[in-house]
């Protein structure tokens, strides 16, 4: 779908001629539809700012000029189409952490998958504690005890927690194509999909149950039964498997440049990551545990390596 979108971008501001195949596709699966165009002279950056491109639709910027300050951004979040007579930046000036002319990433996630759910309460104990039992000795007028009662047995053991679930895929970066005209100073541009997505935290494991009965006491007997302990928690679930690296809308550079640099546009293509395993899921209540799930796995794979074109007239 990411490719007819693309290709339907290129049959109305591009050149026809190169998606012919797909006409029929686009003017099944893309019209009727809508486009955001926003046009002017000049489209002034300030400096540290950031200009950003968002939305469900197409978004078509037309401007004379386009020109971005020192640590300015446009940041594209939506398939966008970019034309401008002259396109003029200063580089950024932070080497710790650089700001890109223009951005073109997909989003991260806020928050990691859902967490598995709670493991089940242990079953309750059914044995009971050992019954006293005593006889009355008849020659010194005295109950004897002949088995103390016993303690309750401990209950039994919390369910494991449930697995988180997987991370989803990282969010896409949208395609587009930048026709930037004259270039004045060489940019820095950023392109690449979203990473994936966290797995989910593995669920809490059930609590322990309830411990049996004690023993009936017996006359005579002088031990004191307790009920059993309660089960030990049960293990904590393990963590989801990492969501998939996201998908890269491929990019069209169209511009010139007259200065002395041979290459006025450095493109980095970022690693689009796959998302780590959930955290372990913590153990359930009880006196003792079962301990903590395992980290999820396996982690999400990379995402496909972002592609671009840069065309110098």
């Amino acid at each position: 779908m990411a490719s007819i979108h693309q290709a339907a971008i290129a049959y109305v501001v591009g050149n026809p001629a190169k998606v012919q195949a797909f006409v029929p596709l686009i003017n099944a699966l893309q019209y009727p539809g809508r486009v955001a165009v926003f046009t002017g002279d000049t489209l002034d950056v300030p400096g540290g700012a950031t200009h950003m491109i968002t939305g469900d639709d197409p978004v078509v910027l037309n401007f004379g000029r386009i020109t971005a300050a020192k640590d300015a951004t446009i940041k594209v979040k939506s398939r966008t189409f970019i034309s401008s007579q002259v396109f003029s930046t200063e580089l950024a000036t932070s080497l710790d952490a650089p700001t890109y002319t223009i951005q073109n990433i997909g989003g991260p996630w806020d928050a990691p998958a859902q967490q598995g759910g709670t493991g089940a309460t242990g079953p309750a104990q059914t044995n009971q504690g050992t019954n006293g039992a005593s006889h009355y000795n008849n020659s010194n007028c005295q109950w004897i005890c002949d088995t103390q009662p016993g303690n309750g047995p401990p209950g039994n053991a919390g369910g494991t927690g449930i697995i988180g679930t997987t991370g989803a895929q990282g969010h896409p970066s949208a395609g587009g194509i930048y026709r930037l005209g004259l270039i004045t100073t060489p940019i820095t541009m950023l392109i690449g999909g979203g990473d994936g997505q966290q797995g989910g935290k593995g669920g809490t494991g059930g609590a322990g149950g309830p411990g049996g009965a004690r023993g009936n006491a017996a006359t005579g007997c002088s031990n004191v039964p307790t009920a059993g302990p309660q089960g030990a928690g049960g293990q904590g679930g393990n963590g989801g498997p990492g969501g998939p690296g996201g998908e890269s809308g491929f990019v069209t550079v169209y511009f010139s440049y007259n200065g002395p640099s041979q290459n006025p546009i450095a493109v980095t293509v970022r690693t689009v990551a796959g998302g780590a395993g959930g955290s372990p899921g913590d153990p359930g209540a009880g006196p003792t545990n079962l301990g903590q799930g395992n980290t999820g796995t396996p982690p999400g794979a990379q995402g496909p390596i972002p592609k671009f074109a840069l065309n110098q007239s």
